[in-house]
């Protein structure tokens, strides 16, 4: 079945309505959750539900289904007749709102495209009764999406307008409505009568979808306190300050290490003397000839 494109409605009215939507979410938006959030979010948030965004053929991604057939009825001498042709499919993928295609801009022609089907992302053209040269089957499809192209140009520059129009609205819409919100609450305030919030009014959150990156730890380590190394020396550091305390004059300190020294000597040497040792074998006296021949005997 064909379908006629930038048909149906009015592109402008329909950016008009999203205008308005934008403003009647900002007046609707909890007054609390409001005043919490970022100011950043709540416009990032408003200009993504407010711009529009107008389909970019994907033509290098293009493709053909397998040749199909359908019915043609003309007239013939009076008469309807129908017969069946050969019919060309291309398919082509599209980014952006496929309802802009069915919306008319303020530029437009009468001669509108025409396709066999307009899915949410890809649209389809056809060329029925094809000659047998490629070359002229190709250039039918080209011109029609050649077609297509300029509809759409007129379309996205009425687009790119309303865009920059909410982009550059929306920050001063919430920054009066805060505004408004924090004077009417500082104005209550100093009637001096308690305030009494709602129980879910510290719970309430602002409805955005942001993604939280979260730190990745590895198993076995704590989170709560920065990792901190241990205290060490550097073995010649070390050597270092032994030579220093052994060069040095007589005091307890010294006198400690000297004693700490010995005994680890006296420790390391017992250690030796007890490993050899205990790897030592016991053997037996060797015997003379003669009380071998007594044994044997």
């Amino acid at each position: 079945m064909v379908t006629q494109l930038f048909t149906e409605g009015n592109l402008g009215a329909s950016l008009e309505v999203s205008a308005r939507k934008v403003a009647e979410r900002l007046a609707t938006w909890d007054p609390d959750a409001l005043l919490k959030a970022p100011e950043a979010d709540v416009i990032e948030e408003l200009v993504e539900e407010g711009i529009a965004r107008c389909p970019l053929l994907l033509r290098d991604k293009a493709w053909m289904p397998l040749p199909s057939e359908t019915t043609q009825r003309f007239s013939e001498f009076g008469e309807i007749v129908e017969r069946r042709i050969t019919q060309l499919v291309l398919v082509v993928p599209f980014d952006g709102e496929a309802v802009v295609f069915r919306l008319q801009a303020y530029a437009s022609s009468w001669n509108r495209p025409q396709v066999i089907s307009l899915d949410e992302h890809e649209l389809r053209i056809a060329v029925d009764g094809p000659a047998d040269d490629a070359a002229s089957i190709r250039a039918q499809f080209e011109a029609q999406l050649d077609k297509i192209e300029m509809f759409l140009k007129w379309s996205r520059k009425q687009i790119e307008e309303h865009n920059a129009q909410i982009r550059t609205s929306v920050p001063g819409m919430v920054a009066r409505r805060r505004a408004q919100l924090l004077a009417t609450r500082n104005l209550q305030a100093k009637i001096g009568f308690p305030i009494r919030r709602r129980p879910d009014a510290d719970t309430y959150t602002v409805p955005i979808n942001r993604r939280k990156l979260l730190p990745i730890h590895p198993p076995g380590t704590s989170t709560g306190k920065p990792f901190a190394p241990e205290p060490a020396m550097a073995d010649g550091d070390y050597q270092a300050a032994l030579a220093v305390l052994r060069n040095s004059p007589a005091t307890p300190w010294n006198a400690a290490l000297r004693l700490r020294q010995s005994w680890t000597r006296s420790r390391s040497v017992t250690c030796c003397w007890s490993t050899s040792t205990h790897n030592l074998k016991a053997t037996p006296p060797a015997r003379s000839s003669t009380e071998r021949e007594r044994q044997t005997s």
